[in-house]
């Protein structure tokens, strides 16, 4: 497995955002529940957020977002970034080397 830094910038009005926030948690939610997704959560302040993830390529990772309605209703930009973890507490050997 691959391992990315997600970077998400909100390009709409705040209010937009908190309007469909549910719907964007629900899916983080299920990445979690599925482990793709190790942590996720807002920028303070509320600019965007970060999704720290782990997927076979970029492409399957873009795909899992596909239905996220940030990106959907073009009310945010994500910018993926793979990387190789390094240092990290021995709690997260499971989920960094499973395949």
């Amino acid at each position: 497995m691959k391992h990315f830094a997600v970077f998400i910038k909100y390009k709409a009005d705040l209010n937009d955002i908190i309007s469909i926030q549910d719907i964007h948690r629900n899916i983080l939610k299920q990445g979690v529940e599925n482990e793709v997704i190790l942590v996720s959560g807002p920028f303070e302040p509320r600019t965007g957020g970060l999704v720290i993830m782990r997927s076979e390529s970029i492409a399957t990772a873009k795909d899992f977002f596909k239905d996220d309605p940030y990106l959907k209703n073009n009310y945010a930009e994500y910018s993926f970034y793979e990387f190789k973890p390094g240092k990290h507490q021995p709690f997260l050997n499971e989920w960094i080397e499973k395949n």
